[in-house]
């Protein structure tokens, strides 16, 4: 019998786009800006490399 098992390695992509909304609505990036820098932010909570900073953005206090 084969049992066929998920596979984890794909990231969440509803993770990816929440964080991404989060990086436009605090920081003024693009889209597709905030769609590379959320895949990169998921990477590196992964442990997979190193954080990309993200410069400037608006206070929410």
């Amino acid at each position: 019998m084969i049992t066929t098992q998920p596979n984890y390695q794909r990231p969440p992509l509803r993770w990816i786009t929440r964080r991404a909304r989060c990086l436009q609505n605090g920081f003024g990036v693009a889209r597709r800006e905030a769609i590379r820098f959320a895949a990169i932010d998921y990477a590196w909570f992964t442990g997979m490399r190193g954080l990309t900073l993200i410069q400037g953005g608006r206070s929410h206090g």
